[in-house]
């Protein structure tokens, strides 16, 4: 039997099958490798391990009563269940075992700044993560998408995070379907059509209560992010700046955060969201800024975008986001929608300056153009409270 000693951390590989046959031995060979290293936690490596028996059990067991810091890795699904089903996982660290998946000659169906989707089979796609190989980033997208599920959110049910070469990604289930792009492109004659069903899932996100899920704060965020701007703005400016971010009414409802006509799905005419890493709760108005910098600000700082990143042309987005809001507060007068239109703009041009500076270091270009665009509603706008 195999080990190997790394910063403190004993892993011992385990043979094929554990069970009343060398169940003794096992045990024999793991005491004979504990006792001649120095560890302070201990790992039993699974990733070849196919059966594991009740005698076996009782194995690991009395080490997890002997080893404190102790866990089992890189157990497959079959041996997992019957960890879970004696029980086993509810008193011991089980890690399951991380599937290897390729994505050679599989559709490109999403290509965005942090991930590209690809369709694995009729029923199911994977999100390849490129920005991040934290696997804890990508776990906690994960429980966003599954807590997001279980609000009534119409999300993909989420399986597993897998590895994709030297990558990971996170296996959806997904029915054959298109992205409202995709049907946008297929079908613009249905357009306003698709705004109105655009509208009321961004009321959907609205109205949900967030309950007792651990979900981030989508304030508390745009407080932190405007420190990053602080040094490149006016010093009147950056007061102004946050004096708006403190007004933004506090509210439990959800946040998609990029809730753009790529990373909306749709099955049999019916929305789903992708893409829940961004999930948070707070105001609308933080998710209308999003929405705003995708389909307006990006194209004001750099002609061509709305092409090169939705396939759609600049006017087509103007239209898509004018509708959108319009059908959101359908309810409101003019001039009131005027001014809930010009509370979004200041929020979009701060959240522009903000992602400039966090992603980009400093894309002057970018960063001088939305600063200019948002000193137009520093002075006339006073709060982001919006009208609803």
């Amino acid at each position: 039997m195999d080990f190997k000693l790394a910063n403190e951390c004993l892993t011992i590989i385990c043979e094929e099958r554990i069970d009343s046959s060398n169940a003794d031995v096992f045990a024999s060979e793991c005491e004979q490798i504990l006792s001649s290293n120095q560890f302070s936690s201990l790992v039993l490596d699974f990733a070849k391990t196919m059966y594991i028996s009740s005698a076996g059990l009782r194995v690991i067991l009395k080490l997890a009563k002997t080893y404190q810091d102790f866990k089992v890795i890189n157990v497959s699904i079959e041996v997992y269940d019957i960890f879970e089903m004696t029980g086993f996982s509810t008193i011991i660290k089980v890690e399951k075992g991380m599937r290897e998946v390729s994505v050679e000659g599989a559709e490109l169906i999403g290509d965005g700044f942090c991930s590209k989707v690809y369709r694995l089979n009729k029923d199911t796609i994977i999100k390849v993560i490129i920005n991040t190989t934290d696997l804890n980033d990508i776990q906690r997208e994960l429980n966003l998408c599954k807590q997001a599920f279980i609000l009534g959110i119409p999300t993909s049910i989420s399986f597993d995070v897998v590895k994709v070469g030297d990558r990971y990604g996170v296996v959806f289930e997904m029915l054959d379907c298109l992205s409202l792009r995709d049907c946008i492109l297929k079908n613009p004659n249905k357009l306003d059509e698709y705004i109105v069903m655009y509208a009321n899932l961004l009321k959907k996100l609205g109205t949900t209560d967030k309950g007792d899920f651990n979900i981030p704060s989508a304030k508390l965020i745009k407080q932190e992010a405007v420190k990053l701007i602080e040094e490149y703005v006016d010093k009147a400016d950056y007061e102004k700046m946050v004096e708006l971010i403190n007004s933004i009414p506090d509210r439990n409802t959800l946040v998609h955060g990029d809730c753009h006509v790529k990373n909306i799905m749709m099955e049999k005419e019916e929305p789903s969201l992708i893409d829940m890493d961004t999930l948070t709760y707070g105001d609308p108005i933080i998710e209308f800024a999003a929405i705003g910098a995708t389909y307006i600000a990006f194209e004001k700082t750099e002609k061509g975008n709305n092409l090169n990143f939705l396939k759609l042309d600049a006017d087509t987005c103007i239209k898509i986001y004018n509708g959108t809001l319009r059908n959101y507060f359908s309810n409101l007068s003019d001039d009131d929608y005027k001014e809930n239109l010009e509370k979004i703009s200041a929020l979009t041009y701060i959240h522009m300056l903000c992602w400039t500076v966090k992603y980009e270091g400093l894309n002057k270009t970018r960063f001088d153009i939305c600063y200019e665009e948002l000193k137009k509603y520093l002075n006339s706008v006073n709060d982001l409270v919006l009208k609803y």
